[in-house]
């Protein structure tokens, strides 16, 4: 299935790229960014939701050392 897929991309490609070649790089370009931008949000979106995880376990804490008290 894999080998049959691969011509038909290939020939996408091309009769995308031979057209307008500058067109298809600037495309290229644009998606390379969108990625890049994707990447980075994905990396926020993980970084608060560990912050959040570390900030309902002190909560937690704290309610479990005040009602020791």
């Amino acid at each position: 299935m894999v080998r049959q897929m691969v011509p038909s991309a290939a020939y996408r490609a091309d009769s995308l790229y031979y057209p307008d070649p500058e067109g298809m790089e600037k495309k290229t370009k644009q998606l390379e960014s969108q990625q890049l931008a994707l990447a980075k949000a994905e990396a926020a979106a993980k970084e608060v939701a560990q912050e959040a995880v570390k900030a309902r376990k002190e909560a937690r804490r704290l309610k479990k050392s005040k009602s020791n008290l």
